[in-house]
């Protein structure tokens, strides 16, 4: 079962160091023009070899976001993750657009953002 959690579930999860895997499901483009600090890429195309590749971790916390509530790559790659096996995925639904309008950390071409 997938669970979505809001920006300041995320934010409390990153600032109090919890474990987990954070996916930007966009594109590789999207992702080096502006993805949430700490996110790893991988496109809804690549969702399933990701799984493959990472069957050590179907007990492991793995949240997923894409552009905002409109897009919805994210459902898609939890759901895909849920098939496969993992078993702890939550989305993100507001996705890389509520968090940098909330002035969270971002990433962008290569320089931090506050």
């Amino acid at each position: 079962m997938v669970k979505n959690i809001t920006k300041e579930e995320l934010r409390n999860m990153m600032l109090s160091n919890e474990d987990f895997i954070l996916i930007d499901v966009l594109s590789r483009e999207s992702f080096e023009e502006l993805h949430i600090s700490g996110a790893i890429n991988c496109s809804i195309d690549e969702i399933n070899n990701w799984a493959e590749e990472n069957t050590d971790k179907k007990d492991k916390k793995i949240i997923v976001y894409c552009g905002g509530y409109t897009c919805r790559a994210s459902a898609e790659a939890a759901n895909m993750l849920n098939k496969a096996g993992f078993i702890n995925i939550m989305r993100y639904e507001g996705g890389i657009k509520e968090w940098d309008e909330a002035g969270y950390s971002v990433y962008s071409l290569g320089v931090r953002a506050a």
